[in-house]
């Protein structure tokens, strides 16, 4: 297994490296972004844009139910391009994430300040709206699916684990974890 391919995978921190993200902290984030990419499909958008695709060696997360509806990779495009999502798990704030213009890269903050870079895209032979995510950060290295889908107008996204992490909102706020822009 590579190190990319375990997403429980730890670094050693350096000294004055700000701590690791808390793995439900994280999962919770990503399984926000889920959730508002299901909350564009939910209002019919989609896009043709090429996406990242992620082998099928990550976990499958469980089917949607009667009342859920997938929200599929090209409409969590359409819906979280350029935006940030705002995710919310076993009702508290569980992150944000910055979806970039180009349809691929996504940058993530944890509620303590631990930034995360990474891509997103479509799990290869995935069930439709299974959504990888691979991240890259202090003492963070990995890569997983989530199931993003709607039930109702809510959107949320259910990791393998059965976890589901929900949309808070979405602005049109960039994020990024470099340093602030000073004018």
């Amino acid at each position: 297994m590579n190190r990319m391919s375990d997403p429980h995978r730890r670094r050693s921190r350096p000294r004055g490296a700000p701590p690791a993200v808390p793995a439900a902290i994280l999962e919770a984030a990503i399984l926000a972004a889920i959730l508002a990419a299901a909350v564009l499909a939910a209002v019919g958008l989609s896009s043709g844009a090429a996406a990242q695709s992620f082998g099928p060696d990550a976990e499958t997360p469980s089917a949607p139910r009667n009342d859920e509806r997938v929200v599929r990779a090209e409409d969590w495009r359409e819906i979280s391009r350029g935006r940030t999502v705002y995710w919310r798990e076993n009702g508290a704030f569980s992150g944000r994430e910055y979806y970039a213009p180009n349809g691929r890269d996504v940058t993530f903050i944890a509620p303590d300040g631990t930034c995360l870079e990474g891509v997103w895209g479509p799990k290869r032979n995935g069930a439709p709206g299974e959504l990888c995510f691979r991240y890259s950060g202090p003492n963070y290295e990995g890569t997983h699916c989530d199931l993003h889908l709607r039930r109702g107008e809510t959107l949320f996204a259910r990791r393998p684990s059965g976890r589901e992490t929900f949309v808070i909102k979405m602005t049109d706020e960039t994020l990024s974890c470099g340093p602030s822009p000073t004018s």
